[in-house]
């Protein structure tokens, strides 16, 4: 993308994130957790956060993507990068190259779709929790923090997403929400 297209730019809660495991906790259901306070909270379980981000051929937007994840105030314990047999193989040397122990890079021989590298960077993860995030897209530094505080909210939670801000690349300009209709309660 260039000129003046517009860029998802999630919000402090954006995109979907979802229980890896259906036993990833139990919580005592008769202490009501403070969501706002969950590091001083003693029976807080601190849940584990991998983030796949599948890629194809734009690299430069990778890194901003990938930056934003480094960045969030709830760190997640791995990223995992597949690139799905991007044509220019060594385009990515610079995500190789970082020295973050937690990213990991994992190249597709054939390329299987966004869908495909998906599930390939799920079956890699080690997080009690996996979070999905576009190559051309970026996260607020609170996205992960407030997605993992409404799976403590309530055990029952499968999943968590959330609308997004759409971002002028060229002016910066964020553009106002859309009263777009999202899906509720049970999945």
């Amino acid at each position: 993308m260039g000129g003046r297209e517009s860029r998802n730019d999630s919000s402090g809660q954006g995109g979907v994130i979802g229980h890896h495991s259906d036993s990833v906790m139990e919580i005592d259901k008769q202490t009501p957790l403070d969501i706002n306070r969950l590091e001083e909270h003693e029976k807080c379980p601190n849940l584990t956060v991998s983030v796949v981000i599948p890629t194809r051929n734009r690299p430069t937007w990778l890194r901003q993507a990938l930056d934003s994840v480094l960045s969030q105030s709830y760190p997640p314990i791995e990223v995992i990068i597949i690139d799905d047999a991007s044509e220019d193989c060594h385009a990515y040397a610079d995500v190789e190259a970082l020295l973050d122990p937690r990213v990991r890079y994992v190249r597709n021989e054939f390329p299987l779709g966004p869908s495909g590298a998906r599930n390939i960077g799920i079956c890699l993860s080690h997080g009690e929790l996996v979070a999905f995030l576009d190559d051309d897209d970026q996260w607020l530094p609170e996205k992960l923090q407030k997605q993992v505080r409404e799976f403590l909210r309530d055990p029952e939670v499968g999943a968590v997403y959330c609308p997004c801000k759409w971002r002028d690349l060229d002016t910066g300009t964020v553009y106002p929400r859309t009263r777009t209709h999202y899906a509720y309660g049970w999945i």
